[in-house]
């Protein structure tokens, strides 16, 4: 087993017994993904309406196996449609949030772990 591949095992693994399930969405596309969900802080806006700031750690374990986003309309075009960009959505514990930043990481070419910040 590559180094790639038992990265992605390991956090498989740990999403899976620790994680909880989120739902990733860009446009009419939509995956269930196991996440790893961390509230950061609140930030207040006019009349005194609270938004929540979330770090996300996803695997592309269920993107991948999911051909996520497969449909046409899934913009923009980028070099890889599968990794979530900003302004994608991710609904955690029946709320949706707004990606907000995206940063995938490689071993050896092979992407093994998403972390996002998401907010809303």
């Amino acid at each position: 087993m590559s180094q790639a591949e038992q990265e992605i095992a390991d956090l498989d693994f740990s999403l899976l017994n620790d994680g909880q399930t989120i739902t990733l969405t860009r446009g009419n596309a939509s995956v269930d993904c196991y996440a790893f969900v961390r509230e950061l802080n609140v930030d207040q806006l006019v009349d005194l309406t609270a938004q929540q700031q979330f770090s996300v750690v996803i695997s592309p374990t269920q993107i991948y196996e999911d051909n996520w986003p497969s449909v046409p309309d899934s913009p923009p075009a980028v070099p890889d449609p599968r990794i979530p960009i900003k302004g994608d959505s991710v609904t955690i514990a029946g709320r949706k949030r707004t990606v907000q930043m995206v940063l995938p990481l490689f071993v050896a070419d092979v992407l093994v772990r998403i972390d996002m910040k998401a907010k809303g």
